[in-house]
Parts: structure tokens; sequence; C-alpha cells
């Protein structure tokens, strides 16, 4: 039975030794890493890594580290990354969940445009563009 982010949070809150919670809930907590994780949205999305890195607007070479896990990317590279493949909002929210960044958050300005911006799905350089011109800093 897998637990519940929420019951991971109230035995953290009441763990007394955090070396044995750690260990006892270990099978829960999230082990998958970027570039496996990109990998499988690769294959899902049945689209060429050059095309995906094309479209993200970023380096080449930066963004070919990041699929190699040579690099990890800052929230703004990785919405980037992931609105390139064209995940859906609750895609996109997931995945930054999962690697520790913060959700986007439809009371924050910027994060409203990017959030209008998936669910149009514009690309990234009209992503980019939406931000500009409303004197927001581009995601790329």
């Amino acid at each position: 039975m897998q637990k519940t982010t929420e019951e991971l949070l109230n035995e953290l809150k009441h763990t007394k030794n955090i070396v044995y919670y750690m260990e006892y809930n270990s099978p829960y907590f999230s082990s998958e890493n970027l570039p496996l994780y990109l990998k499988g949205l690769l294959l899902k999305s049945k689209r060429r890594k050059s095309i995906i890195i094309r479209s993200s607007c970023l380096n080449p070479s930066y963004a070919y580290q990041i699929f190699s896990g040579l690099k990890r990317p800052t929230r703004d590279k990785l919405i980037a990354i992931l609105i390139a493949m064209k995940l859906s909002l609750d895609e996109i929210q997931q995945a930054l969940k999962h690697f520790g960044y913060a959700s986007l958050y439809a009371k924050n300005k910027r994060d409203a445009y990017i959030i209008f911006a998936i669910g149009q799905q514009m690309n990234v350089m009209q992503c980019n563009i939406l931000l500009s011109n409303h004197n927001e800093i581009p995601l790329t």
C-alpha cells in the first residue's frame, strides 16, 4: 500500500527518530532522477530529444547536459522543456512537484501568464513573448 504525502507528513511531524523514519519510509520517497523522468516523457511523447531541445529555446549544449544529468535546471528551464514536450498543465505541475520545484501558482502574476500559455497550447517562444509583452521575465 502506498502512503499519501499527508500520511508521511503526519508521521514526520510526530517522529522522535529521523533515522528510523527515513529508513522505514524509504520505499515511499521519490527516487526517480530527472534524466530518467525526461527519457520517459520523451518516449511517451514520441518526439526526438533534438526537437524538444530546439523547441525549448534553451542553449542546446546546456539542454543536453540537463537530459544527461550533468546539470540540474532551474524551475524556468524545466518548465521550458516540459512546455516543449507539449505536456498538460497537470503533467507539468506533477513534474515540478516531483523534483522539488514550486508548482505554478495562479495567484502569482508571472505564473498566471505561464499557466495561460500552457492552456492555450503556446510553444516556449510564444510563452516568452507573452511574458515579455507584460514586463515579465521570459522562461529562457
